[in-house]
């Protein structure tokens, strides 16, 4: 599983694609897009918050650059 972090840089990227193309339908997709990978990031983000620490062994840091799971 991806980290919250890597989701959130998919986001990034498909909003740097979007600013470089020229249709705006494409654009639009991109854009749409890079809101799926953020709400992905929220819904994960949330799941981990939600875990006690006895369920888990996940730790997340402020900006989501530390991230680890159990694989029970």
């Amino acid at each position: 599983m991806k980290t919250v972090e890597e989701y959130r840089q998919f986001a990034g990227d498909c909003r740097k694609l979007a600013a470089e193309l020229a249709d705006p339908k494409d654009r639009y997709a991109m854009e749409l897009m890079a809101v799926a990978w953020d709400k992905v990031a929220n819904e994960r983000e949330a799941s981990l918050k939600s875990r006690s620490p006895l369920e888990t062994t996940e730790a997340i840091s402020v900006g989501g650059c530390l991230e680890s799971e159990s694989l029970s």
